[in-house]
């Protein structure tokens, strides 16, 4: 009677063992399978530039991809992922940039820039944290590293037909103060931080909101980026 009790008792804790492992309630049955959450993400960012160089605010657009690593991550329970962000964004600036080729005759009239153009290419890897403990609003961190392709023109001289690529006369002083790519553009290290919130429409689309402020290595040329988000969960 005895053998029998405690064999009832190890069957019970076994019961509640395999409740607490699988996540089953009882009532549900056996067949009952916990509910899969989608884990990865991909993003497309809309939004805007700070402009480097001191260039104005302008058009930004990118996308990430979100890579699942450890969800739950060990110690708060939320989701670590890793990401892959490409960004491309176009930024100008009025600017008075004359060229030294004045010294050699030229017209300062002919050579002289009114308007600074850049186009940045970006591509960071790094990652995210998501907190996923508030439910449908899910904030989050980024940081990362990678490069930053700068592309620089200048408009508005007459003797090119309207516009220089930066370097291919002799950089004016102006350009040169703040750093301008020289020739057909510059490629460059960096690193960002960020955050931002998501909304969850349903289990798998959201949207949501973004900034990252961004280091690069030469001078002159950090840029915050920000934008809206709508995106697709896996």
């Amino acid at each position: 009677m005895v053998k029998h009790k405690v064999t009832s008792a190890w069957v019970g804790l076994g019961f509640l063992v395999a409740v607490l492992l699988t996540g089953m309630v009882p009532g549900e049955g056996w067949a009952a399978e916990k509910k899969e959450v989608p884990g990865g993400e991909f993003t497309l960012i809309l939004g805007a530039n700070s402009g480097p160089f001191g260039t104005d605010t302008d058009f930004s657009i990118g996308g990430s991809l979100g890579i699942p690593l450890m969800r739950p991550d060990p110690l708060f329970g939320q989701n670590l992922l890793g990401e892959v962000m490409v960004g491309y964004s176009k930024t100008s600036g009025a600017i008075r940039a004359v060229s030294p080729l004045t010294a050699v005759g030229a017209p300062a009239a002919a050579v002289t820039s009114t308007e600074l153009e850049i186009t940045t290419l970006q591509v960071l890897v790094g990652f995210k944290y998501k907190i996923e403990a508030l439910g449908r609003i899910q904030p989050f961190v980024t940081a990362g590293v990678g490069f930053n392709v700068f592309l620089c023109e200048t408009t508005g001289a007459a003797l090119s037909g309207g516009d220089f690529v930066c370097g291919v006369a002799p950089l004016p002083a102006e350009l040169r103060a703040r750093d301008v790519p020289r020739g057909q553009g510059s490629v460059r290290p960096g690193a960002a931080l960020g955050g931002g919130v998501d909304f969850l429409l349903t289990d798998k689309i959201f949207v949501g909101a973004e900034v990252r402020h961004n280091v690069v290595s030469g001078s002159n040329d950090d840029f915050t980026t920000y934008g809206a988000r709508v995106g697709f969960r896996w």
